[in-house]
């Protein structure tokens, strides 16, 4: 589910069915929505998940370059 915000874009549930999980079909949508949706991108992983917050990260870091901020528990970035 994406949500467009004034100042930006969030992402407020993501979820990949299991069976299309380690296959990049996640960070490949992620991809995608970042893409389409230029702008500033606020996106909170599941709190207290460490699979979640894995995942996020490496698909953020990878699109940015690694050029984000985590804040508060958001990963923060403009694309």
């Amino acid at each position: 589910y994406l949500q467009k915000f004034s100042k930006g874009h969030s992402i407020a549930e993501f979820m990949v069915i299991p069976n299309y999980r380690r296959k990049s079909v996640g960070k490949q949508t992620a991809f995608a929505c970042f893409d389409r949706f230029r702008g500033n991108w606020e996106v909170s992983p599941a709190q207290g998940s460490e699979q979640a917050y894995l995942f996020w990260k490496n698909v953020i870091d990878e699109y940015t370059n690694e050029d984000n901020k985590f804040e508060d528990g958001i990963f923060l970035f403009l694309n």
